[in-house]
């Protein structure tokens, strides 16, 4: 009667964390919460009797998983730019819409990196995937179109930063699937 008790506890605790999982916004939170998840199921594995179970739980979904996970969420912090524009208010040091770039990687903690993209430059072609960010100009060279990945939480964010600034429209982009 008492291992019964004990996996209810255990299966109530798990649902709490789970719950707790699904509502975290921080990476970081996940990736604990995940860990302490995988814990309970190798905790209840083991209380069904299956032991070898439960150690090949707690090895890969408390250990390996965690660890891939952080070293994913550290490797996410630098924000790829990319201009198709040749204008101050993107490449001086003082121009309004390198502002807002740098006021939001500062923000977030990201590094900003930001490529020039000419027709006779290829820098940054190889990698179109990982660019988060591209800056273009309308035709009357009055709007500047910053062009990301609806699927960017990051992208929304931007839009509030910059909803202010008069002469930025964020355009939110559906990913395009690639046979590579």
């Amino acid at each position: 009667m008492e291992i019964v008790t004990l996996a209810n506890f255990f299966q109530i605790l798990l649902i709490i964390i789970t719950v707790a999982l699904v509502a975290s916004k921080n990476n970081t939170v996940i990736a604990i919460l995940f860990s302490v998840s995988s814990l309970f199921i190798a905790i209840l594995f083991f209380l069904n009797k299956a032991p070898d179970v439960a150690l090949a739980e707690i090895a890969v979904g408390s250990a390996i998983m965690p660890l891939i996970l952080i070293m994913t969420i550290s490797k996410q912090r630098e924000y790829v730019v990319i201009t198709h524009v040749k204008d101050d208010f993107f490449d001086s040091l003082t121009g309004e819409g390198r502002k807002v770039l740098e006021n939001f990687a500062d923000h977030y903690n990201l590094k900003l990196q930001i490529y020039d993209r000419d027709i006779d430059n290829i820098k940054g072609i190889f990698r179109e995937k990982n660019v988060d960010l591209i800056i273009d100009r309308s035709d009357d060279k009055k709007t500047f179109y910053l062009r990301g990945k609806k699927s960017s939480l990051l992208i929304n964010k931007l839009e509030n930063m910059a909803k202010n600034v008069d002469n930025i429209e964020i355009i939110k982009e559906e990913e395009v699937e690639t046979n590579d």
